[in-house]
């Protein structure tokens, strides 16, 4: 392989700046080079959707119409701020940003060595069709993944690279997702003079909080956050008006719907007990991610437990208390496993990836989309 190659690469990648809504000149890049390159490069509409200001890209090499695909993804977004220019510094092992703001790791440790794949393909290697997909939007939860549709041929497995653990580690299933607001109304009175007019939305929010069971029980796969909560005018008005933000998780539907329930049970009981409405609004924002629904036993992971192993790598599988694009792949009925391609203290100013770490992701890909 030509490392000179890979380290432009993924320093010119890093460099392009591509928050969350603002990934169009990411994928001016992505298809610039898989073009160039000989695939099928397409744009969907998904930006109109999930208002990105571009579509999810996709790129298509086919061997033969009648073979099944073999699909990769790697979300192009980054939690940059729109306008960080970002500087990249290399020592010869390690890349990291220059302490200012990310580097970008997440994910374009996993979108370069992709993209770098497509670019060195030996086609005459490959037993089926291979698709490299790109979506939108996913650090935001908004993600474009969700309208993901692929028509050309069937997909035989979809592997989905993200997460800092790797290369090696295996996430086969993951947590659900679901935002929920609550609206708590009650009754304004002057907190002196005629308090006893009032219904305190405070008081019965704080204690529908209290009810509810607030944080991560492993046991059951499950958790539950309130993390945000706004109410009252001034110290003298008994508040009318609370509303709170939260997010359920679980790796099972039915246990998602099953906290949900509770949440709207508890809602009730607070309303009957202060004479407040209370008003209870799940996937408020659009986010709902199914959970991500997997086999440790399952042919992907067989499939990728062989791959890693013959790359000198040292597989595992685990679950994940956290949510990404392959959850939507998931939900499509696709068998789908997230790679995870190093790097460490994602999402900060201290964020890093090695060299080492990219090009044991891009050996890995070229050996499951040959030996899938």
């Amino acid at each position: 392989m030509n490392k000179k190659q890979l380290i432009s690469m993924f320093s010119e990648a890093c460099a392009i700046n591509s928050p969350s809504g603002k990934e169009g000149k990411m994928a001016m890049w992505i298809k610039k080079e898989l073009e160039f390159a000989g695939w099928e490069v397409w744009t969907d509409n998904a930006g109109k959707k999930n208002g990105s200001d571009t579509g999810n890209v996709y790129s298509y090499m086919e061997v033969n119409p009648d073979f099944e695909t073999v699909a990769f993804a790697a979300h192009m977004d980054t939690v940059a701020k729109v306008g960080d220019e970002i500087k990249i510094v290399f020592d010869g092992r390690v890349f990291k940003s220059g302490g200012q703001t990310i580097l970008g790791a997440d994910n374009k440790a996993g979108l370069v060595p992709l993209v770098y794949f497509g670019l060195n393909i030996n086609k005459s290697r490959l037993k089926n069709n291979i698709l490299l997909f790109f979506p939108t939007r996913e650090e935001e939860g908004i993600m474009g993944s969700k309208f993901f549709s692929f028509k050309k041929s069937k997909i035989k497995y979809l592997f989905n690279l993200d997460g800092g653990e790797g290369p090696g580690p295996f996430v086969y299933k993951a947590l659900g997702f679901l935002n929920f607001k609550i609206k708590v109304k009650g009754e304004a009175a002057h907190a002196a003079a005629s308090y006893e007019k009032g219904r305190n939305a405070i008081v019965a929010a704080a204690d529908l909080v209290k009810s509810l069971p607030v944080g991560k029980n492993t046991k059951k796969g499950t958790t539950l956050n309130i993390g945000i909560i706004n109410g009252g005018r001034a110290t003298n008005i008994v508040p009318d008006i609370v509303k709170i933000e939260g997010e359920l998780r679980a790796f099972e539907l039915l246990k998602m719907e099953e906290l949900a329930t509770l949440i709207k049970s508890k809602c009730a009981m607070v309303s009957k007990k202060y004479g407040v409405r209370v008003k209870f609004l799940e996937d408020a924002d659009g986010s709902f991610s199914a959970p991500h629904v997997g086999s440790i036993n399952s042919r992907i992971c067989r499939v990728a437990r062989d791959a890693a192993e013959k790359v000198g790598l040292t597989p595992t599988f685990t679950p994940a208390f956290y949510t990404t694009d392959a959850n939507h792949f998931s939900d499509k009925g696709y068998q789908t496993i997230v790679v995870t391609r190093g790097g460490s203290n994602p999402h900060t100013n201290k964020e890093k990836v090695s060299l080492s770490s990219l090009i044991k992701t891009y050996r890995l890909i070229q050996e499951l989309a040959y030996s899938s």
